[in-house]
This record gives C-alpha cells, sequence and structure tokens, in this order.
C-alpha cells in the first residue's frame, strides 16, 4: 500500500514538471520605453552661424594699451588752454581747465594692434572653432518590446539555473513570432496602419536573432506590402528595417 502511494506521489510530481514545462514555457510580453540619445548639428549659439566671436584681448576694439608716454595736447602739464575770465592789460585771467585728452593726468596711454585678432576686433569663435555649427544632442523615447522570463524559467532560476537571455525569439506552430506581433503596433497613428500577412523565419544575425516579416502597410487610403527584418537581442527588440529580400 505505500509502494503504491509512493508511486502515485511521484507520478503527480512528474504530471506536475511536465504541465509546468509544456504550458509554462511562454514567456511574457512586457512593453518597455527607453531613452536614447541621437547626435547631429545645429546653429552655434555663440556666433549664430558668423563664425567669428568678438576678441577677447581688445574686447572687439582691434588695439590694446601697451604702456604710457606725455600727454601730446598739454605736453604732461596736465592743464588745458586758457579761458579769458577778463582782460588787464593784454594778459588773460582765470585758471586754465584740465586737458581734455589727458584729463589732467599729463599721461596718456599708448596703443598698438591687438595681436590676437591682427587688429580686426574679432576672432574665430571659440565655442564652434569657426565653423559656425556646434554639435548638438538630442533625447527622445523609444518605445519596444521585451519577452519576459516564462514560469518555467522562474522555477529553474530557484535552482541556480539562469534562463538564457540570448535565446531565439519564441514562435508559434504557425510561424508567427508573438515578440514582433507584439512590436509592430507600437508604430500605428491616425492614417497608419499595419499588420503582418507572412512570417518569414527566424535566423541568427550579425546583430543578433532576425525575425523576417511582410507587413500590409496602410497609408491613407494606400495599401503595400512591405518586407521587414526585426532584430531580437537580449530578447528585445533592439531595430526594425527594410528586407530587401535574398
Amino acid at each position: 500500500m505505500k509502494i503504491g502511494t509512493g508511486l502515485a506521489g511521484l507520478v503527480a510530481v512528474g504530471v506536475a514538471v511536465g504541465a509546468l514545462w509544456y504550458f509554462g514555457r511562454t514567456r511574457p510580453i512586457e512593453i518597455v520605453e527607453r531613452t536614447s540619445e541621437q547626435g547631429g548639428t545645429a546653429v552655434c549659439a555663440t556666433c549664430q552661424g558668423t563664425r567669428q566671436a568678438t576678441c577677447g584681448l581688445c574686447a572687439g576694439r582691434g588695439r590694446v594699451a601697451t604702456g604710457e608716454r606725455s600727454c601730446p595736447a598739454c605736453e604732461g602739464t596736465g592743464k588745458g588752454k586758457w579761458q579769458l575770465k577778463g582782460s588787464s592789460g593784454g594778459r588773460q585771467m582765470g585758471s586754465p581747465p584740465p586737458c581734455m585728452q589727458c584729463r589732467g593726468t599729463g599721461r596718456v596711454g599708448t596703443m598698438e594692434s591687438c595681436s590676437l585678432c591682427s587688429g580686426t576686433g574679432s576672432t574665430d569663435c571659440p565655442d564652434c572653432a569657426g565653423t559656425g555649427r556646434q554639435t548638438a544632442t538630442s533625447t527622445r523615447k523609444v518605445r519596444t518590446v521585451r519577452a519576459g522570463p516564462s514560469l518555467w524559467e522562474r522555477v529553474l532560476s530557484w535552482l541556480f539555473i539562469a534562463p538564457d537571455e540570448d535565446c531565439a525569439p519564441q514562435a508559434g506552430g504557425d510561424g508567427s513570432v508573438p515578440l514582433v506581433a507584439a512590436y509592430v503596433p507600437l508604430f500605428e497613428r491616425e492614417g497608419l496602419s499595419m499588420r503582418v500577412v507572412r512570417w518569414g523565419g527566424v535566423s541568427r544575425g550579425t546583430q543578433g536573432w532576425e525575425v523576417r516579416a511582410t507587413l500590409r502597410i496602410r497609408r491613407g487610403d494606400t495599401e503595400t506590402d512591405e518586407g521587414r527584418i526585426f532584430v531580437v537581442r537580449n530578447r528585445e527588440i533592439t531595430a526594425a528595417r527594410p528586407d530587401a529580400g535574398p
């Protein structure tokens, strides 16, 4: 009696494991959103595309001070011309005002052409190196689909058997790939609809697993059949490109 009970228990466990293996291998599909960076060029914000910027050495004047010398207008006295306050015996009366050129200091600065801009007052824009363009990086959110671990794989993970992340995408008996079937509708919008009408198989490519399919795409009132290759890497669709055929 005990042997029969033990055998029945083993059979039950075997049936449960078999059912789990058969029915629990379906990988759930998740929609994921990732941030993608795109590079490009844009008009330089500093020079607005003119390629030139104000010289930082001479502040756009084209000349820089190199020292001082005696004021030529007042011959270093710092005094300007006399102002007439009245006349007495042909003599001018009153105090002379400060020299307008040196402002009473008797000294004026010496100037020479700016060595950085050669006297032009402008140099190549430092932010774009004189190209008028700048590298611009933009970010955008991209939606895709990913196959999560199946119930069978979760059970195996309890036994320290990690799932194969680079496994081939699951396919149905008719050749359909649920991962791709869930991915295609993400790109539908008003005036644009698409659906898979023919599956072309799964194969190993240089960048991951490749799933070939023919889409029936309706743009407005026009409907066309177009081939696509969907690249799957680590259970996630990473790219889709036109299929040029054999």
